[in-house]
């Protein structure tokens, strides 16, 4: 079976020279990222997020109900930095005259929670915060297994030369319990382990992206790797803007 694969997505929240990089100029390159990956013929990308409980509880629904990313409720969606990013993602793929309404069905947000909600998810409950993350390290290795392609956000240039960067997720307005820290960016890191699709060898294109090698493993050959980390700068974002 056709597996998903895992590779680094430099999507910074400033250029080069300082300037700030708008939420909706972000959401574009993701577009134009999928659009690329969508003409080699693969089933779609998923891209990492600093989810909130409330937030990621949100997408796994509506996602295991059929929806796509452009039904998802931008009252729950919206937020500041990487949430900022993700709602202007979600207007996207809503407006038919934006030219990225097509893909709705491509992209997808794959949450990890760094946070508890401001709504219904108030507290962990007894699961437990590495209870959250490691669900949410579980829906990702589902969607991979299924043929979707994860995306793992890196935003800074400084973690971008770096061989094993730092995954954007928590840090921005929440400081993470270290152990759920190491849950998160060890799990999402054994993506990249067992199903690596491209080497970060420079910022990728925001289009025409070319299509990964494929490795075709069966299921009993699948490797999960869910570590845990507690971070979720959701509704907050953790890319800085």
């Amino acid at each position: 079976m056709w597996q998903g694969t895992a590779s680094y997505f430099y999507l910074p929240f400033q250029s080069e020279a300082g300037t700030n990089i708008s939420a909706r100029d972000q959401a574009v390159k993701i577009a134009e990222t999928a659009r690329g990956r969508k003409a080699t013929g693969m089933k779609g990308i998923m891209i990492t997020y600093s989810a909130n409980a409330d937030q990621s509880a949100h997408f796994h629904k509506a996602y295991a109900s059929g929806k796509t990313t452009a039904g998802l409720d931008l009252t729950i969606v919206k937020g500041s930095n990487q949430a900022a990013v993700m709602l202007q993602l979600c207007v996207l793929l809503q407006d038919t005259a934006s030219g990225y309404a097509d893909l709705a069905p491509f992209i997808r947000i794959a949450p990890i929670t760094t946070m508890v909600g401001y709504r219904t998810h108030k507290s962990f409950g007894d699961e437990g915060h590495e209870g959250w993350v490691a669900r949410d390290l579980q829906s990702i290795t589902e969607d991979l297994r299924q043929g979707w392609d994860l995306l793992l956000w890196v935003n800074t240039s400084a973690e971008h030369a770096k061989e094993k960067p730092r995954i954007a997720v928590g840090g921005g307005i929440v400081t993470l319990p270290a152990e759920i820290g190491r849950q998160i960016q060890e799990g999402l890191h054994g993506f990249m382990e067992s199903h690596e699709g491209r080497t970060q060898a420079g910022e990728l294109p925001s289009t025409a992206v070319p299509a990964p090698a494929r490795v075709q493993t069966s299921w009993w050959r699948y490797f999960c790797c869910c570590c845990t980390q507690p971070a979720n700068d959701a509704a907050e974002g953790y890319t800085k803007m």
